[in-house]
């Protein structure tokens, strides 16, 4: 942990790296990876190492998702709602804030339960997994929750999904997506933290450049740079 900080050291004291409430943001993209009590620890070393070399700490933030698998066993309490109790956990835990992912959810709710048990059942009954399709525009009208206003709640945005380039026809992918759905959803994520302290109004994009997940936002030969463009769009607010 010491090694790593003293590495990451000048790119935290570098006037461009990004501060909330004047502490350098640190996201942990995957904490349920980690024992619960490595990840307090290296918190806890991190922000004494901080202090000791000129900084005010860390904004540590958790990437965490409302629904990861059906297998867990309050997966159905989260997706009505119960989210904030799993949210709390890692706030808890000693983070700052949660950055959410809701992808699942939205997909749970825009298509049924039920049916994703069932497909779960084939894939670990008879190994049978086929192309999970989604329209975008029914995932995003089902993706950002009450929870997302909070202070420490940051939203994250997704332009469009396609993971058949790594997992062919066992992939998830979203379709009949555009610029003009993602700058709706930017606009939407953007309303959500408008209120809130300067600081904390804080969405992560997810991506600007996964190709391997066909989830960019980056200039393609498709839409050119559009989807640059409804982002530039959003944040002006037309």
């Amino acid at each position: 942990y010491r090694e790593h900080f003293f590495a990451m050291l000048p790119a935290f004291k570098d006037k461009r790296y990004i501060t909330v409430d004047g502490k350098p943001l640190f996201a942990i993209f995957d904490p349920n990876g980690f024992p619960e009590k490595e990840l307090e620890l290296f918190m806890k070393v991190w922000r004494k190492l901080a202090l000791e070399n000129g900084l005010k700490g860390f904004h540590f933030v958790a990437r965490v998702a409302s629904v990861a698998k059906l297998s867990d066993p309050d997966a159905k309490e989260r997706i009505n709602g119960g989210y904030q109790k799993y949210y709390d956990k890692f706030i808890d835990m000693g983070f700052d804030a949660v950055w959410t992912s809701n992808m699942r959810r939205a997909e749970i709710l825009s298509k049924g339960y039920k049916r994703l048990w069932v497909k779960r059942a084939l894939y670990h009954g008879i190994k049978l997994r086929t192309l999970d399709k989604y329209k975008y525009k029914d995932i995003v009208d089902n993706y950002f929750t009450e929870a997302e206003k909070k202070e420490n709640i940051y939203p994250m945005i997704v332009p469009r999904w396609d993971k058949t380039p790594r997992q062919g026809n066992r992939a998830t992918l979203y379709y009949e997506g555009s610029p003009e759905l993602f700058q709706k959803h930017a606009r939407e994520a953007i309303e959500l933290v408008k209120d809130k302290d300067p600081q904390h109004q804080i969405i992560f994009l997810q991506a600007w450049n996964e190709w391997g997940e066909g989830n960019y936002i980056e200039p393609d030969t498709v839409y050119g740079r559009a989807y640059l463009e409804a982002l530039k769009s959003a944040l002006k607010g037309e």
